[in-house]
């Protein structure tokens, strides 16, 4: 297992540990246990080539600011070109969700 402060540089931090939607057997990895969504959490998926250019800090300043999911993606796009732009970047994908009432 990568503990979080050695997840930036580790070499297996790219790698993939399980595929969404496929049964598996042992070992089992788990990050956490499940929790109860709740208003206002965040959640963000995004590929190596969009994380590895932008920290856990520039992210939550970016949901901070932020109105709505696209908003927040926009701001951190920005962050991962600015920092991709003279090394070799890679292909980079993200979602971001932010739970909302119904209704709201």
């Amino acid at each position: 297992q990568i503990r979080e402060s050695e997840i930036r540089n580790h070499p297996d931090r790219s790698m993939l540990l399980r595929v969404m939607g496929i049964p598996w057997d042992e070992p089992r990895y788990e990050t956490m246990k499940p929790f109860k969504i709740r208003e206002n959490d965040a959640f963000l998926l995004c590929s190596d080539g969009f994380w590895e250019l932008i920290t856990e800090e520039q992210m939550s300043a970016c949901l901070k600011e932020a109105s709505s999911a696209e908003k927040w993606l926009d701001s951190m796009r920005s962050i991962v070109t600015e920092a991709g732009k003279d090394v070799n970047m890679d292909n980079n994908s993200a979602i971001a969700v932010i739970v909302h009432r119904k209704g709201k």
